[in-house]
C-alpha cells in the first residue's frame, strides 16, 4: 500500500512489478500507517497463507522469507516468526547496508517489520486500531 508517498516508492515498486508479477501495488492518499495496513489486509488474496509488513524505510534481508518458511514447514503449529532488527542512522543506497561510519544498534524482540505471520493468526487478531497514534 502506497499511503500517499512522495519519495518515489511507488515508482520503485512498479519497477519491481515488471520483474516479479506477484507484487501488487495499491495507492491511496495519506491516511496514516494503521489505515494503510488495514487497506493492505483487505487486499490479501483469499489463498494468502502468510502476512508480512515492510515500511518504506525498512530493509528485509535477502533469504529472510525462505528461512522463515522453512521454520513454518518444520513446525506446523508455529504461527509467527521474527528476527533481530538492526537500526542504522545511515544506509548505503546501492548496497542496502549501513555505511562504514553509520551508528547501529541491534535489537532483540518482536518487531512488526521482522515478523512473518500465518494468515489465520492475523485473521484472529483483527485489524489495526485506526484511532491509535
Amino acid at each position: 500500500i502506497d499511503d500517499g508517498s512522495t519519495d518515489g516508492s511507488a515508482e520503485a515498486v512498479r519497477s519491481m512489478m515488471r520483474e516479479t508479477p506477484c507484487i501488487r501495488l495499491f495507492q491511496q492518499s495519506n491516511m496514516g500507517v494503521a489505515k494503510a495496513r488495514n487497506a493492505g489486509l483487505r487486499q490479501l488474496p483469499p489463498d494468502a497463507a502468510f502476512v508480512s509488513f515492510l515500511d518504506s524505510d525498512d530493509i528485509s534481508l535477502a533469504g529472510r522469507f525462505k528461512t522463515d518458511l522453512a521454520r513454518f514447514k518444520a513446525n506446523f503449529g508455529l504461527e509467527l516468526t521474527y528476527s533481530l532488527m538492526t537500526l542504522a542512522d545511515r544506509i548505503d543506497d546501492e548496497r542496502l547496508e549501513p555505511t562504514a561510519d553509520s551508528r547501529t544498534m541491534t535489537l532483540r524482540g518482536i518487531s512488526l517489520g521482522t515478523a512473518l505471520f500465518k494468515r489465520g493468526l492475523v485473521d484472529r487478531m483483527g485489524q489495526f486500531d485506526e484511532d491509535f497514534e
